[in-house]
Parts: C-alpha cells; sequence; structure tokens
C-alpha cells in the first residue's frame, strides 16, 4: 500500500511541474510596471492577482516574482518566502504536503505556491514576500478560497 500511496504522490507532483512548466513563458511575460516606470526597491509581484478560488481536491500554484528595479541588480541579495495566514513560512516541498514551495532560494527570481489536493482547511491569505539579508523589503498577499 504505501508503494502506491508513493506512485500517486509521485505523479501528482509530476503534473504540477508539468502545469508549471507550460504556464512559464505567459507568467515571464507579465508586466507588474506601466512601460518607463520602475520601482524604487525591489518589490514582488503575484502574477495570479489578489484572490484565487481552487476547487475542491484540485491541485493549483500561486506564481510570485521578484521585480528589480535596477537591470544591474544581482539576484543573490534577495530571496522569496511564502508565508500563511498565521505568517507561518510555508515550507519546500514535503511527499505528504498539501501546500509548500518551489523555487525559493537566493539567484531565484519567483517561486510559487503549490496547493496538491485542495480543501477548505488550506483557504486564507498567503503572502509573498521579498527579503534581503532576513529583512523583508516588499510584500503582496492574495486570498485563497
Amino acid at each position: 500500500m504505501v508503494q502506491r500511496g508513493a506512485t500517486v504522490t509521485a505523479t501528482k507532483l509530476v503534473l504540477v511541474v508539468a502545469a508549471i512548466s507550460a504556464s512559464l513563458p505567459a507568467l515571464a511575460s507579465a508586466s507588474p510596471v506601466r512601460d518607463g516606470t520602475s520601482p524604487a526597491s525591489p518589490s514582488v509581484v503575484i502574477v495570479n492577482g489578489t484572490s484565487a478560488e481552487i476547487g475542491f481536491m484540485d491541485n493549483a500554484f500561486i506564481y510570485c516574482r521578484i521585480q528589480l528595479p535596477h537591470a544591474q541588480d544581482s539576484l543573490h541579495h534577495y530571496r522569496i518566502e511564502w508565508h500563511n495566514s498565521s505568517e507561518e513560512t510555508v515550507p519546500t516541498w514535503s511527499q505528504d504536503a498539501h501546500v509548500y514551495t518551489l523555487g525559493s532560494g537566493s539567484h531565484v527570481p519567483h517561486s510559487y505556491l503549490v496547493f496538491q489536493d485542495f480543501t477548505s482547511r488550506l483557504s486564507g491569505d498567503y503572502s509573498c514576500s521579498v527579503k534581503r539579508n532576513g529583512v523583508a523589503l516588499s510584500s503582496r498577499r492574495i486570498a485563497v478560497r
């Protein structure tokens, strides 16, 4: 029985990664800042908007990316983190997790908040923040229902 559970989990993870990969071109070209302007400091953008509705037992992801103020600014100074409604950091992937992050770390300009087998207990406000040396520079929230 453990073997079947591991196979189902691996299959779900492959489907989530495939969905993310298929969405990358459209998400990467989304422009959060009007042409000709730039923010004064690094900020984060949740490309999905300010709210998301996920169906019962569906798999979905929310995409957050860093908007750097200057092209010469180096990504290795920044880190993206996701937090839940209780302000707890959302962990990275684990086999039994129903909500986790992918892609958060230094040198990575984006992060995914992934929901697997969504239920109402996962509903709430989630925030994506960009940090430098542990200090939050910018944060955005999304209501997930």
